[in-house]
């Protein structure tokens, strides 16, 4: 079956979604410092790019990367002004440091806890950074307070051992 032009700007842009979002949403983590802002920036990033394709159009292969992390950038920066009301000349004075280890590992847990297997990831989730309590997140859930329990268990052996690269089986 022949494909249409849409379906082909649809896979090719697939194709750069699947390459290039760690790095885009690494980039714009480094200046929003939360990975659901950094996922939003990214994703926005992607719209523009999908309802303007023609910002990648005549670029070499080694172009796109750069361009594609400026997006992410210039999103994040959008992001960050229309949430906190800061200026544009706030985050470029971030651009020339280099990112703190602090950001690193912050993201590198984040981007773990995003591989992180249901339900196990939202009852970790809800506990370690929205501070609910265990009988809170039960009640939100509908599951009993030992369930809540055992998924926090689940999920602190797994992330023990995507950390520590020992096998458990969680």
């Amino acid at each position: 079956m022949k494909k249409n032009k849409a379906e082909l700007e649809i896979s090719d842009l697939e194709a750069l979604f699947n390459e290039y979002y760690q790095d885009m949403l690494a980039v714009a983590f480094k200046y929003l410092h939360s990975l659901a802002d950094a996922e939003d920036a990214v994703s926005k990033a992607f719209v523009s790019l999908a309802a303007n394709p023609g910002i990648l159009k005549g670029l070499d292969p080694d172009q796109i990367r750069p361009r594609l992390l400026s997006l992410a950038k210039f999103r994040a920066f959008d992001h960050y002004r229309r949430e906190s009301g800061h200026d544009h000349a706030e985050l470029t004075g971030a651009e020339q440091q280099e990112p703190k280890a602090d950001d690193v590992e912050s993201l590198e847990l984040a981007l773990l806890l995003q591989q992180m297997k249901e339900p196990q990831k939202t009852v970790f989730s809800l506990r370690y950074a929205h501070d609910l309590k265990i009988s809170e997140i039960a009640k939100l859930l509908g599951i009993s307070s030992a369930a809540v329990r055992m998924h926090l268990r689940d999920g602190k052996a797994w992330l023990r051992s995507a950390i520590t690269g020992e096998d458990e089986d969680v």
